[in-house]
């Protein structure tokens, strides 16, 4: 049988060892957890740049792309002009087979 005096010497070894592990595993934990706190909000940051600029440079081309549809019949590269007057009627094809 154990002796309350060893149970005693046991528990204090044990309470020690533990509360030992605690004070150099908490700091390590916290630092750890900083680490992947801070890489996160870099890693959102960039993220919202790059989306801010997607953005930005998506509305520019929807702007181009709105304008050159808008101007189209105005002023056209291939020098499109007004319909003209209507020609005579021409002549008729030839006929079908059945």
């Amino acid at each position: 049988m154990i002796s309350s005096r060893w149970t005693l010497i046991f528990s204090t070894v044990f309470s020690t060892l533990t509360l030992l592990i605690l004070i150099v595993s908490l700091p390590l934990f916290f630092n750890r957890m900083l680490k992947s706190n801070s890489l996160m909000l870099s890693q959102l940051s960039v993220c919202q740049t790059d989306s801010h600029s997607l953005f930005k440079e998506l509305s520019r081309l929807n702007h181009v792309r709105i304008s050159r549809q808008s101007s189209f019949g105005a002023c056209c590269s291939c020098q499109h002009g007004l319909a003209g007057v209507v020609g005579p009627p021409g002549a008729d094809g030839e006929e079908g087979e059945i």
